[in-house]
């Protein structure tokens, strides 16, 4: 079973490609300065002999699912998770992890219903609204989605995860412009990422910001030159831009025939695409 959730958020995302960690489970700058906590995660040995210790500890099923979850072991992890709950029912950190983990394997429905319980106990449990934003994105709710980021933000402002998955499910709502005041950031902030360099060409290029995309892309493709998707942007966003030059010498040349500056230009822009004369009046870029 494959578990794949973005960036950090139990989506985004922030981590494309890759199983989610519990060390990416908050995704606050905050919490990034801790970071060297989870890298010393206790044994799962570790945890099951406090276990023994502690029978009855919500808690320290919650981290037994986690280190599972990040050793891969998933149906180890669920039971895990799923003891949390039933020694806790009323804990929103358990429900939470239940509702992450259900999300990582594609249950979104009961995901949304363990993360609804979790702010519902907890109204003041950002990693709660970052989580369910990122499940209710994931089954195509993006409305409710954006909602849920908002409010992990106004509870956690300082919070990349909430700022990244925000930005992304705006995008794709349609608002790139608000997207940009919340990817912008998470993307300067991370100039050796190219994941979230892409991500920004892709919401520039969406607003109409062509030069700007372009420039992301290209910083995508310089820290990884494999990077397919950053490929497919750019060549889209150059092609975008030649078809706006053609389209600007067009109208100059409608208003003025003579204009030889713009019939270069536009006989520029044919030839770099391959078309000829004849193409003029039905090419669409």
């Amino acid at each position: 079973m494959k578990f794949i959730l973005r960036l950090s958020s139990a989506l985004a995302i922030l981590l494309l490609g890759v199983p989610w960690c519990p060390a990416q489970a908050s995704g606050s700058r905050k919490s990034q300065s801790r970071a060297s906590e989870t890298d010393t995660l206790p044994s799962i040995e570790q945890v099951q002999a406090a276990i023994q210790r502690e029978p009855h500890s919500s808690k320290l099923y919650i981290q037994l699912g986690q280190v599972q979850w990040n050793a891969r072991d998933y149906d180890a992890a669920f039971e895990a998770f799923k003891e949390a709950v039933k020694l806790a029912p009323s804990s929103a950190e358990a429900h939470n992890w239940m509702g992450a983990f259900l999300m990582g394997r594609g249950s979104l429905s009961d995901a949304i219903t363990e993360l609804r319980k979790a702010v519902s106990l907890d109204p003041r449990y950002p990693r709660g609204y970052t989580n369910l934003g990122s499940a209710l994105a994931k089954s195509g709710d993006l409305s409710g989605a954006v909602t849920a980021f908002q409010k992990a933000l106004a509870l956690d402002p300082n919070s990349w995860t909430a700022h990244l998955n925000l930005g992304l499910a705006l995008r794709e709502n349609g608002d790139a412009a608000q997207a940009l005041v919340h990817l912008r950031p998470v993307a300067e902030a991370q100039p050796d990422n190219p994941t979230l360099q892409c991500e920004l060409g892709k919401t520039l290029r969406q607003n109409g910001d062509l030069s700007s995309a372009v420039a992301a892309f290209e910083r995508a493709l310089a820290i990884d030159p494999e990077m397919r998707e950053a490929y497919y942007g750019l060549g889209f966003t150059l092609k975008q831009q030649a078809a706006a030059a053609r389209k600007a010498s067009a109208a100059s040349l409608a208003t003025n025939p003579y204009d030889t500056q713009a019939q270069q230009a536009l006989g520029q822009r044919r030839s770099e695409f391959g078309q000829g004369a004849t193409c003029a009046g039905t090419c669409n870029g």
